[in-house]
């Protein structure tokens, strides 16, 4: 991020950080257990706040770390108050100072450390300095749990038992895409669900890293998201990613299902998108998910004649009512993609069962289609035929 940017970011406070502190509560409004945390969080951080004002700040230090752990959307954080009575419901970064240095030891400063590294680390000059610092503090955070396990536990352990491993290991995760590493963040969050297998706002994290990068195939991004949506309430913020990501992996490989599918997944992705600015206010085009756009793009395209009545023509096939070879493919849909290419290696090998052509009467018959794949036999070609298709398509 330039210099420009960011402070054009932190001065956009100035007219509207009224609205951008702001919590209207959502009890009454959903029965969303993560939108009851949210409140929660929310009136922990204005208690923390309010302390911090008093002068408390050890029991201000306590109350906003908490809150942090709980929700860390519920921090109000600017790097200066655009106006001080601002300082009645956010903190700015001489408070968050002061609170860190007021007991540096203490495991509420270690994780306002990690706050600071969120909240500043789009800073172009310091900002990878206090993300690398907040990394530090996960790390004793962890170490401290590893000597003492009951710092976990909600009866027991400090900050109300919101100081968890894999709350720690999701935010450490956060720090190392911040870094540029994709591959630590996935790991950390690996971690977190062999601790918590039912923690899926990790699974959510690793599933958004998966599809955005394209780290993983079709199948299996399609696979988690479905996981995720069976275990999140219908009104979680994150649904419309979700619905998002199956409607697109749907639409770009017709075997993870129909047009129908496709297009109920694309109209709860509609309803989630509206629920969740109905629940947590209305966003810009810029701010809301990428995916959003890009799903909208594919599944329009896919609403054009032809291409519908060649994906329909596929659904077919998938459900047994014709057969691959009667589907034409129109000229204009076709197009090399990654899976031909690789297969192009294999263009003496039967793509199907490898069988190369030798003199013991074994002959390849190029792919009268894409003339880059061959097949030995006909039994070859008709048991790859649909798939061989599919990576021909422009969806």
């Amino acid at each position: 991020m330039s210099r420009e940017r960011w402070f054009s970011q932190v001065n956009t406070l100035a007219t509207s950080w009224r609205e951008a502190f702001h919590h209207e509560p959502l009890a009454g409004r959903t029965e969303d257990p993560c939108a009851d945390a949210f409140d929660e969080a929310a009136e922990i951080f204005f208690n923390g706040v309010k302390l911090a004002g008093e002068g408390d700040l050890k029991a201000a230090s306590a109350q906003i770390a908490c809150a942090y752990l709980l929700d860390d959307r519920s921090i109000n954080f600017c790097y200066k108050f655009p106006a001080p009575e601002a300082a009645s419901v956010a903190i700015d970064l001489v408070l968050l100072y002061k609170l860190i240095q007021h007991d540096e030891q203490s495991v509420s400063s270690l994780v306002l450390k990690i706050v600071l590294g969120q909240c500043v680390g789009s800073n172009p000059e310091e900002g990878q300095t206090f993300i690398a610092h907040g990394m530090l503090s996960i790390d004793q955070l962890l170490q401290l749990i590893e000597l003492n396990p009951d710092i976990e536990k909600r009866e027991f352990g400090v900050l109300g038992g919101c100081l968890t491993r894999p709350v720690l290991l999701r935010m450490r995760a956060t720090s190392h895409m911040a870094m540029g590493n994709t591959q630590k963040a996935i790991k950390d969050l690996t971690k977190a669900l062999k601790i918590d297998d039912n923690y899926w706002k990790a699974r959510e994290s690793r599933a958004s890293l998966w599809a955005s990068m394209q780290l993983k195939d079709g199948a299996t991004i399609h696979a988690e998201y479905k996981r995720i949506l069976n275990e999140v309430h219908e009104d979680d913020r994150g649904n419309e990613v979700s619905y998002a990501w199956l409607a697109l992996t749907t639409l770009q490989d017709p075997r993870l299902g129909t047009m129908a599918e496709a297009k109920l997944y694309y109209d709860k992705c509609l309803r989630s998108k509206m629920r969740r600015d109905e629940l947590y206010g209305r966003r810009t085009k810029e701010q809301e998910p990428p995916v959003l756009e890009h799903v909208r793009q594919q599944y329009a395209q896919n609403q054009q004649p032809e291409t519908l009545r060649f994906r329909l023509e596929l659904d077919a096939v998938q459900q047994g009512k014709r057969s691959a070879e009667s589907v034409h493919v129109p000229e204009t849909l076709v197009v090399m993609t990654e899976e031909p290419t690789k297969k192009s290696l294999k263009k003496y090998t039967c793509v199907k069962c490898d069988k190369a052509a030798d003199g013991t009467g074994t002959k390849l018959m190029a792919c009268s289609r894409c003339k880059v794949v061959s097949y030995c036999s006909r039994e070859c070609q008709k048991s790859v035929r649909f798939d061989h298709i599919v990576f021909w398509i422009l969806v």
